[in-house]
C-alpha cells in the first residue's frame, strides 16, 4: 500500500518485473534492528545468535547504553549466512523470553499445550521466567495433506512447511518428484508445529524473520520475487483465498499480485508498510479480463468482476484472517450488495464494510484509502502466538 501503500502515478500499471531496487540498509553487509520497549543488548543477541560484544562492535557502542528507536546494526554478511543454515531461535527446540513472555504466550507462540511446556520444563517455575532464560520445546508430531498446485517442486514444499525434502519423499513413496501432477495429495509428516516465521514489530516499523516466499500461481503472477516474502501464515492465507476462486471459478483468470514484503522485511521502497509481512497488494479481477491476466490499473466498479473478487475477499473475512482490506469505497458498493445477496447477515455486512456509511467512517475491515482502485492492500492479522508482532 502507497501510504499504507504506494501512490500509482500513471492510468496503467502493467505487471513486470520492478526496475526499481530495494533501498539499502543503513549497513550494506548487515541487517537492522529497531530497538523496542524492553529491548536489551542481551536479548538482542540472543534473538539474533550474536554476541554482545559484536554489536556493540559493529556499533561503536561505548557501553551497554540502548535507546528505543535506535537502530542497531546485528549481524554481518557472515553471521547472517550462517544464522540462515542454522533456523531461528528454536530450531534446536530452545526458545529464550523475551519481554512480555508467559508460559501461556510461549505455548500458544509454538503450538503446543501449557502441560507438555511444563512437563519439558521440570525445573523452571512458569510464575517467575526469567528475560533470557532458556525453554525448551517439546516435539509433537503433525500430519497434513497439501494439494500440490501448478509450480510446486518438493523442494519448494518441503521448505514451505519446514521439512526436509528426504522426509517429504519418503512419506510420499509413490510420487515422482519429477511428475508432479496438479491435485495430487502428499502427506507432509513433521516434528514439530512451530511456524518459525515471525513478524516482528509494526506493518509500519518492523521486520520480517525467516520468512516464506509467495511463488506464482494458477490465479496469479508475481510482479517482483525479491518483494514477496511473508509469514508462513500470510503466504498460506493468500494461497487459499486464491484456491478457493478456483475451486469455484476454474483456472481461467489472473491477477497480479504486487508486492509483500523484502524478505527480512524492514523498509520497502515505495511503500510506508510492508515491513514485517501481513501485508500485500493485488489487483482487481475485472470483466474484461476474464480469461486473461487482469492489469494493474484504475478501474470503475462496473469493470470489477465482483463474483471472483469477493470469493477471494471473503475466505479471509469468513475465517477472521485479516485485519483490514483496504480498496477505492466506490468499489464496496458493488462486492456489498454481492455479499447482502448471498447470504452475508446484517452483522456481518457492518462488521466487513465502510460502504455504505461514507469514506470517512472508521468502522468496517474494508476500509477506503486514496489511490487503492487499481488494487486492493490486505493486511493479515498477527499470526496466534507470536508475541512481538505488533498490530
Amino acid at each position: 500500500m502507497s501510504s499504507p501503500g504506494r501512490v500509482i502515478g500513471g492510468l496503467l500499471v502493467f505487471c513486470a518485473a520492478a526496475s526499481s531496487t530495494l533501498a539499502a540498509p543503513a549497513h550494506a553487509d548487515g541487517r537492522v534492528w529497531t530497538v523496542q520497549r524492553g529491548d536489551a543488548l542481551i536479548l538482542i543477541a540472543q534473538r539474533f545468535g550474536v554476541t554482545v560484544d559484536e554489536i556493540k562492535r559493529w556499533n561503536e557502542l561505548d557501553d551497554d547504553t540502548i535507546q528505543v528507536g535506535q537502530s542497531l546494526v546485528v549481524a554481518g554478511k557472515a553471521q547472517r549466512a550462517a544464522a540462515s543454515k542454522r533456523g531461528d531461535g528454536a530450531a534446536d527446540g530452545v526458545y529464550h523470553v523475551m519481554p512480555g513472555d508467559t508460559f501461556w504466550s510461549i505455548a500458544s507462540r509454538f503450538g503446543v499445550s501449557v502441560s507438555d511446556l511444563a512437563a519439558s520444563n521440570p525445573d523452571v517455575d512458569p510464575r517467575r521466567l526469567q528475560l533470557g532464560q532458556r525453554i525448551g520445546l517439546p516435539v509433537v508430531r503433525k500430519t497434513i495433506q497439501y494439494t500440490i498446485e501448478r509450480g510446486d517442486m518438493l523442494s519448494t514444499i518441503a521448505d514451505a512447511h519446514h521439512v526436509t525434502l528426504a522426509s517429504l519423499r519418503a512419506a510420499n513413496p509413490r510420487v515422482d518428484p519429477r511428475r508432479l501432477r496438479v491435485g495430487e495429495t502428499l502427506v507432509i509428516e513433521s516434528e514439530s508445529v512451530v511456524s518459525r516465521s515471525q513478524s516482528i514489530g509494526l506493518p509500519n516499523d518492523g521486520q520480517l524473520a525467516h520468512a516464506v516466499q509467495l511463488r506464482p500461481g494458477p490465479l496469479y503472477t508475481i510482479r517482483d520475487p525479491n518483494r514477496s516474502y511473508g509469514t508462513l501464515e500470510t503466504v498460506q492465507a493468500i494461497r487459499r483465498g486464491f484456491a478457493a476462486v478456483r475451486r469455484r471459478f476454474g483456472p481461467k483468470s489472473k491477477v497480479c499480485v504486487h508486492d509483500l514484503s523484502a524478505r527480512d522485511g524492514g523498509q520497502l521502497q515505495q511503500h510506508l508498510s510492508h515491513q514485517s509481512g501481513r501485508d500485500v497488494d493485488i489487483g482487481y479481477f475485472q470483466k474484461r479480463y476474464v480469461g486473461r491476466v487482469s492489469p494493474f490499473q484504475r478501474i470503475r466498479p462496473q469493470d470489477l468482476e465482483v463474483r471472483r473478487q469477493w470469493t477471494l475477499m471473503h475466505t479471509w473475512l469468513a475465517n477472521d484472517r485479516v485485519e483490514y482490506i483496504f480498496m477505492a469505497y466506490a468499489l464496496q458498493r458493488p462486492l456489498y450488495l454481492y455479499a447482502k445477496r448471498h447470504g452475508a447477515t446484517r452483522q456481518q455486512l457492518r462488521q466487513w464494510f465502510q460502504y455504505p456509511r461514507g469514506k470517512h467512517d472508521r468502522v468496517g475491515v474494508i476500509r477506503d484509502y486514496p489511490h487503492h482502485d487499481t488494487h486492493i492492500h490486505v493486511r493479515f492479522k498477527c499470526p496466534d502466538g507470536d508475541a512481538h508482532c505488533g498490530g
